[in-house]
């Protein structure tokens, strides 16, 4: 497998922004050798691939979304906490 090309950005829920990382659909495809299709084998890989490639910890329980730019995972629980 390649390497997972990921960033850190913010999800807004429309009230409050969360910490978040996301995966633009060119790099999950090349990272899961495949379009993306909603499996959850295909998040476990992409979990496992930004753990790897050194995303925070956080990710393996966080929320996600899927959007035009990309796949992503934003950390929900921190809500009113700076970091």
């Amino acid at each position: 497998m390649t390497t997972l090309v990921w960033k850190r950005t913010t999800y807004s829920n429309g009230h409050q922004e969360h910490p978040a990382v996301c995966v633009c659909w060119n790099d999950v495809t090349a990272y899961l050798g495949r379009p993306y299709e909603g499996d959850p084998e295909q998040d476990e890989c992409l979990v496992q691939g930004l753990l790897e490639f050194g995303a925070p910890a956080w990710v393996q329980d966080a929320a996600g979304w899927i959007d035009e730019h990309g796949w992503g995972l934003y950390r929900a629980d921190r809500v009113g906490l700076d970091n």
